[in-house]
C-alpha cells in the first residue's frame, strides 16, 4: 500500500526515535508521530464523525502539528483539502463549500475566516484526541486523499485529486533524480503545505527517511540562518525566495558547508537570479518543472547541464513520465515555436473534483495539459523560456 498513512507507520517500526520534522525548535519523532496521528484519526472519526471520503478543510501557516494533519486525515479516510491562508473570508467559504468539507481546521490567524465559511470550524488546539485509540487504517491507496485547489490559467480555483498512487509513484523519482535523499537527510520546507510544492516535497523527505525542517515564515534572515543552524543538506525553494535569499547580507556571511543541493521550481527563474544564487551557494543546483495536476515535477534538470543555454531549461522526463510539445490540437510543433506541454504518466491527478468538463478538457487520452511554452530541443531536455500566453 502506498499512502502517507502507511508511511507513517512504517518508519515508526524502523526508525521510531529518528525525527521526521523540526519545527521552530521542536523536534517529533516518528513514534510521536504515528501516536498523534492515530490519536487524531480517532478523534476525527469518533468525535466529529468524519467519514472516508470526506472534505476536511484546512487554513493555516506552516506548522509541523499542519504535517500530522496531514497524515492523520489519511489515517481516518479523510481527503485533506488545504486552502490558501492568503485568501479573502468569501473566497475561503467558497472553496470549502466547492469541496463539500465536513469541517475546517484553522489557525488562530484565521479563526475569522473560518468561522464565517459556514462550515464547522475547529482550531488546532480544539482538535480532538482518542488516547489510546487503535489506527483507523482507512487509508486506500486507490482513492484521493488531498484535494488540492488549483487555478491554472483560469480565475476560479478547482480542486484537484490526489491519490496515494499519484503521490508516490511521482516522489519515488527523487530516488532517481537526486540520491542525496537518503535516511538523515535534513530539508528545508519553506514552501507552503496547501501546495503540492508543499505537501509534496515534505513527504519525499519524509518517505526516504529524512527530517523535514519546516518553515512558517518565509524571512529571508530568518530562513537563511535555519538552513545554518539545523545543517540543512537540501531545500527546496521557488525563484521568488531564491532572489530574497541572495539578496540577504546573512548569505555572505554564513556558513552553508553542509549544503549539498537547492532544488528550485514553480515558475520560470530569470538567469541572471540562477547565476547569483549559484555562486552564492556554491552547492548543486537541480531545477524541476511539474503542475498539481501532475502531482508535482515531471522533468529535472541536473546540475551537470546547468550550462550554457540549457540554464533556460527545466530539464528532461522523469521515469515513468513522457512529455511532448502540441499546438491547439494536439499536433506536433516545430522546434523553436509556442506550444503546449502534454504529460502523460502515473501523476496524472485523478480529475477535478466535481467538474467532469474542466477534467475532460485538461486530460484527453490520458494526456495532461500543461502551460504554453517555447519548444527547444535541447538533448530531449524541455525550455520554457515563453509563460503563458
Amino acid at each position: 500500500m502506498r499512502t502517507t498513512a502507511e508511511l507513517v507507520r512504517f518508519w515508526a517500526q524502523r526508525r521510531p526515535a529518528q525525527p521526521p520534522t523540526w519545527f521552530e525548535g521542536r523536534t517529533r519523532t516518528w513514534a510521536e508521530l504515528d501516536q498523534l496521528t492515530t490519536e487524531l484519526a480517532a478523534g476525527l472519526v469518533e468525535r466529529l464523525g468524519v467519514q472516508p471520503g470526506d472534505r476536511v478543510g484546512i487554513l493555516d501557516r506552516n506548522s509541523d502539528d499542519y504535517v500530522a494533519l496531514l497524515y492523520a486525515c489519511d489515517k481516518a479516510g479523510a481527503v485533506a483539502t488545504p486552502l490558501n491562508w492568503r485568501l479573502t473570508g468569501g473566497e475561503v467559504a467558497r472553496l470549502l463549500s466547492d469541496a463539500e468539507a465536513t469541517c475546517v481546521v484553522a489557525g488562530d490567524a484565521f479563526s475569522t475566516a473560518a468561522a464565517s465559511s459556514g462550515v464547522r470550524a475547529i482550531g488546532f488546539e480544539e482538535l480532538p484526541k482518542v488516547e489510546g485509540a487503535a489506527d483507523p487504517h482507512q487509508d486506500d491507496e486507490s482513492q484521493a486523499f488531498w484535494q488540492l485547489y488549483t487555478s491554472g490559467t483560469t480565475g476560479l480555483p478547482k480542486g484537484a485529486m490526489i491519490t496515494g498512487h499519484n503521490l508516490f509513484s511521482t516522489i519515488s523519482n527523487f530516488a532517481i533524480e537526486m540520491p542525496e535523499m537518503s535516511q538523515g537527510v535534513r530539508c528545508l520546507v519553506p514552501m507552503p503545505l496547501y501546495h503540492t510544492g508543499g505537501c509534496g516535497w515534505c513527504t519525499a523527505v519524509l518517505l526516504f527517511g529524512g527530517t523535514a525542517v519546516v518553515m512558517r515564515d518565509l524571512d529571508p534572515d530568518n530562513v537563511l540562518s535555519t538552513m545554518a543552524e539545523q545543517e540543512v543538506h537540501v531545500g527546496f525553494v521557488v525563484p521568488a525566495l531564491l532572489r530574497a535569499l541572495t539578496r540577504s547580507e546573512y548569505a555572505r556571511r554564513a556558513d552553508f558547508s553542509r549544503l549539498v543541493s537547492i532544488l528550485y521550481g514553480a515558475s520560470p527563474i530569470a538567469l541572471p537570479v540562477l547565476e547569483k544564487a549559484i555562486a552564492t551557494f556554491k552547492c548543486n543546483f537541480l531545477q524541476c518543472y511539474g503542475l498539481t495536476e501532475t502531482t508535482g515535477p515531471v522533468t529535472f534538470l541536473q546540475n551537470e547541464d546547468h550550462q550554457g543555454e540549457r540554464l533556460l531549461s527545466c530539464g528532461r522526463p522523469t521515469f515513468g513520465s513522457e512529455l511532448k510539445v502540441v499546438d491547439a490540437d494536439m499536433g506536433p510543433v516545430e522546434r523553436g515555436a509556442i506550444g503546449e506541454i502534454v504529460y502523460r504518466g502515473p501523476g496524472t491527478m485523478a480529475g477535478y473534483w466535481k467538474r467532469p468538463e474542466e477534467t475532460a478538457a485538461t486530460i484527453r487520452a490520458g494526456c495532461a495539459r500543461a502551460m504554453p511554452v517555447r519548444w527547444t530541443t535541447m538533448d530531449s531536455s524541455i525550455s520554457r523560456t515563453a509563460s503563458r500566453t
